[in-house]
Formats: C-alpha cells, structure tokens, sequence
C-alpha cells in the first residue's frame, strides 16, 4: 500500500505524559507497518504561559510540504487557550499539506472524533455483565471538558 507519501507527520503537545505516552507508540507501530516515515513534533501547548510548553513551539515551524507528505495534528491537546481563529490561522501555516486534526474539527479538512460515551459505557457494561461489578467508582474530570463529560455521560447510561 505505497502511494509514495511516506514522510508523516504527527503534531501533539507531549510525548511523555498523559494520554500521548500510551498514544504515539500505536502511530509509530502503524507507519512501519504501512512503510512510512513517522516524523513527531511534541511542540507543547501553543502559547501556554503557565508552564514551558510554548519554549517548544518552535518545533511546528518544522511542519511544512517541503519536510512532509501529511500531517496527522492532535489539535485538541495542542490548542490550549486559542479562539477558533487562532487556531485555524496556526493550521492555515500547514497548507498546501494536507491534513487531519484529532478531536477538534476545523472547516474544511477531515477529522477524527473519539466517541467516548459509547466507549465508556461499552466498558463499564462489561465491568457488570462479564466480571460481575457491583460498585464501580468514576473519577469525572473536568466539568467543562466534553469528553470528560461524554465519558461520565456514558458511565451514568451503563
């Protein structure tokens, strides 16, 4: 399955904590598979004052057609505190290359959403039916966070 893109890029804020620790191994496992060169950019949280993320910034000027084929961008951990113009003109910086963003969806490039409510209640359905789980404790997460709020949803329909 060679179409000639090989050099894939994959945007995110980290590779050491959170979800991406457990995350970018699975991108990098499935472009050996396919024959393509994974190239990351854990380029932190744009603009973010509150920690050393945005010294990293830096790293995202890397990502142009010149260096790659396609870009694979986590926009939902990278986007911080940035309005929806932001964020769109740090996107627009990518063109001509083409692009997907990971749950966040920006007008006129494909996306991927994570549907977490099914997911949670999937889980928590088999907690009951397959081990028997009777008491079943939910840490939330944050109030204002949507999939944190689609996985307590999910939890709750189980």
């Amino acid at each position: 399955m060679n179409s000639g893109k090989n050099r894939i890029g994959l945007i995110l804020s980290t590779i050491h904590s959170n979800t991406a620790q457990s995350t970018w191994a699975s991108f990098v496992r499935i472009a050996k598979t396919e024959g393509k060169d994974l190239i990351i950019f854990p380029g932190g949280v744009l603009n973010a004052r509150a920690n050393s993320d945005h010294l990293r910034n830096n790293i995202y000027s890397l990502v142009n057609d010149c260096n790659l084929d396609g870009l694979i961008c986590w926009t939902s951990v990278i986007k911080g505190n940035l309005s929806t113009e932001e964020l769109e003109r740090f996107h627009s910086g990518f063109e001509p290359l083409p692009y997907v963003t990971l749950a966040y969806k920006l007008q006129g490039h494909p996306y991927v959403e994570f549907d977490c409510q099914v997911g949670m209640k999937q889980l928590i359905s088999h907690c009951i039916n397959v081990h028997g789980a009777k008491k079943i404790a939910f840490l939330r997460g944050p109030k204002m966070h949507p999939y944190a709020q689609a996985r307590f949803s999910g939890y709750l329909d189980a």
